[in-house]
C-alpha cells in the first residue's frame, strides 16, 4: 500500500528462541520485496530526518541485553514542530527505562505511546514522571493496574487513548 524507502531495525538476530524465527524471516522477506528500499540498523543516538520531523533513536543502546527481544525494541522520539511523541515499541520497563534514565536521555514527550502493550511492566513511576506526557496512548485496551498507578501520579490526570477504541 505504501512505498517504503527505508527500513530501520535494531540489528538483533532474533536467535534467543525459536518462537521468533518466523518473525525474523517475515521481516527479512518483506524488506527484500520493497523496491529501492534500504535497511538501516539503528542504535541510541542515531537521528533520522523525515520531512519536517526529526526522529531520535533512544533504544537500543547496542546489542547488550540477552534476556528478551522486547528489551531490544526500538524506542523513538519524534519531534514535529513543537510537539514530541515518544514511542516505546515493545520495551518493558525492566531494562530499557532504567538505562534511559541512568544515561540522562531526554524522554520528555507530549504524547507517550506505552511500551509492552500496556502490560503491568509497560512503564514505571520514575520513567512516567520523566516523560511528563500530556496524552498517553496504548495499543488496544486500558493498561494494567500497575501502569495505571504509574500514570495516576499526574495532577491533573493525563488522558489515555486506546487505538482499539479511539482509532
Amino acid at each position: 500500500r505504501y512505498q517504503v524507502d527505508q527500513i530501520i531495525w535494531n540489528g538483533d538476530d532474533f536467535t534467543r528462541d525459536s518462537s521468533t524465527d518466523w518473525t525474523k524471516e517475515a521481516f527479512l522477506n518483506a524488506s527484500r520485496s520493497e523496491p529501492n528500499s534500504t535497511m538501516r540498523v539503528v542504535n541510541r543516538g542515531d537521528t533520522i530526518l523525515f520531512g519536517p520531523m526529526t526522529i531520535q533513536v533512544l533504544n537500543p543502546p547496542g546489542l547488550i541485553w540477552p534476556t528478551s527481544a522486547n528489551d531490544m525494541s526500538i524506542v523513538l522520539k519524534f519531534t514535529w514542530g513543537n510537539t514530541t511523541f515518544l514511542l516505546m515499541g515493545d520495551a518493558p520497563s525492566k531494562y530499557a527505562e532504567p538505562d534511559l534514565l541512568a544515561k540522562g536521555v531526554d524522554g520528555r514527550a507530549d504524547v507517550y505511546k506505552l511500551g509492552h502493550h500496556g502490560l503491568r511492566d509497560a512503564t514505571s513511576p520514575p520513567f512516567a514522571w520523566a516523560v511528563q506526557p500530556e496524552v498517553v496512548v496504548n495499543q488496544a485496551s486500558p493498561p494494567e493496574t500497575p501502569v495505571m498507578q504509574s500514570l495516576g501520579q499526574f495532577n491533573p490526570p493525563v488522558p489515555i487513548y486506546y487505538s482499539g477504541r479511539h482509532g
